[in-house]
């Protein structure tokens, strides 16, 4: 099995400005088209920046079962009640 992996960036945004993130949307919609199996991010809180998309975020990736893997923190196991949880949790 081939390795295949594409980045999606939104560096130099800061969630407290609310500016418009194009990638963000651009890697829901592969996850969406079942292009992803996996998300790599440093930490949860820069994945999602508000309480919206974390909501809809989780929704989606549970449904297209994706997992998010943290450099810096827990596994995010969608698939279980108790990893959607830590994925409420962890960015409140």
């Amino acid at each position: 099995m081939a390795l295949q992996g594409r980045r999606f960036r939104d560096n130099g945004k800061s969630a407290t400005h609310g500016k418009h993130r194009t990638q963000y949307e651009l890697l829901m919609a592969a996850v969406q088209r079942g292009e992803v199996d996996v998300i790599i991010v440093c930490m949860l809180g820069q994945l999602w920046w508000n309480r919206r998309e974390r909501a809809e975020g989780i929704e989606i990736l549970h449904k297209h079962e994706v997992s998010v893997l943290c450099v810096k923190g827990p596994e995010l196991a969608l698939a279980t009640a108790a990893g959607r949880l830590l994925g409420e949790a962890d960015t409140l």
